[in-house]
């Protein structure tokens, strides 16, 4: 093995150590001390729910914009963030159809299809795809990636605020597009279509602005995370564990069912198949629940799949992908 290669190998090691220790840090701890203070009773909902909405729209806003501007997104690498997309939108279809079966309430439906559609590609999946494939695996997955806050707040966001609205209006008459679309949720769009102009602008990025994104991602994760650890509550989620089962069928089974033909004819190289392959299984990500606790949902059936969907990977469905890789 030359150098270069350890040089790598060691490089992706300690990405994967840090992106380790950034799980617990930025998601389990931030969760953890929200449910804590669940049990204080300091403070209320309208206090969380501030909290959430200064993180995930306002210090998105920065976060994007800067993220978008050193994207480096070109002609030659398009296509894997749009089958990425695509990765997205399969469950979406699929979640859509089983809730608006199976739930007649708007804030239940908008939770269960959030669940079914975002993936915990960014942690889970991608961890997942360097133990499987190396550095292949883990330098593929982050194109896939590319586009994902772009559906989060370009198409998430407005869904989930539309389902807070037919709620609503229940009460008032059907929800207006304009109240649909024109949000404050809707400023990290903004954020992001701003970056991309700068971006294409030919302007380069400020070195120091990657220093401001690195402080402005803990700042998101810990005012977004520690209102949804408050949200948890065990007793209201267990009226949903046996009727979220079927989201485990949609991540685990139907969509990389579905995708594997289409990606079989657009992506030639093998490990790089596997990789967009083993992406697709990931457990529901924990934007799901922090999307729906934002546009006030029912946060409880999102976050009681989340909880089910990661614990079955955990135990079950990585363990089946690490033995089929060995074959």
């Amino acid at each position: 093995m030359g150098l270069m290669s350890l040089y790598r190998n060691g490089e992706i090691n300690m990405v994967v150590t840090e992106k380790l220790l950034l799980f617990f840090i930025d998601l389990i701890l931030p969760i953890c001390v929200g449910y804590l203070l669940q049990k204080q009773k300091r403070w209320g909902d309208p206090f969380f729910n501030k909290m959430m909405r200064v993180g995930i729209i306002y210090v998105t806003s920065i976060t994007v914009t800067i993220s978008f501007w050193g994207s480096g997104i070109s002609a030659e690498t398009i296509w894997l963030p749009i089958l990425g997309v695509v990765m997205q939108m399969v469950p979406f279809g699929i979640g859509y159809y089983v809730a608006k079966r199976k739930y007649k309430d708007p804030l239940e439906q908008g939770s269960y299809i959030l669940a079914a559609m975002l993936l915990n590609r960014g942690v889970v999946g991608s961890l997942s795809v360097y133990i499987l494939f190396g550095e292949v695996g883990y330098s593929s997955a982050q194109l896939v990636m590319l586009l994902s806050n772009l559906v989060l707040f370009s198409f998430c966001f407005p869904m989930a605020n539309y389902f807070s609205e037919l709620e609503q209006g229940k009460r008032r008459g059907k929800p207006k597009l304009k109240s649909v679309l024109i949000s404050p949720t809707q400023l990290p769009t903004l954020g992001i279509v701003f970056g991309i102009i700068l971006y294409f602008s030919g302007i380069n990025r400020p070195r120091a602005l990657a220093n401001v994104m690195d402080i402005t991602i803990h700042i998101t994760a810990w005012l977004g995370l520690i209102p949804v650890g408050y949200s948890i509550n065990f007793k209201k989620m267990k009226g949903y564990w046996k009727r979220i089962w079927d989201i485990a069928a949609i991540k685990f089974v139907l969509t990389p069912v579905l995708l594997y033909f289409p990606a079989r004819l657009l992506i030639h190289n093998d490990i790089v198949l596997r990789t967009f392959l083993v992406l697709a299984t990931a457990p529901t990500a924990i934007n799901a629940v922090a999307t729906a606790k934002l546009n006030k949902l029912n946060v409880h059936v999102a976050m009681a799949a989340f909880i089910l969907t990661t614990a079955l990977y955990v135990v079950v469905i990585f363990p089946l992908l690490l033995l089929l890789n060995s074959l």
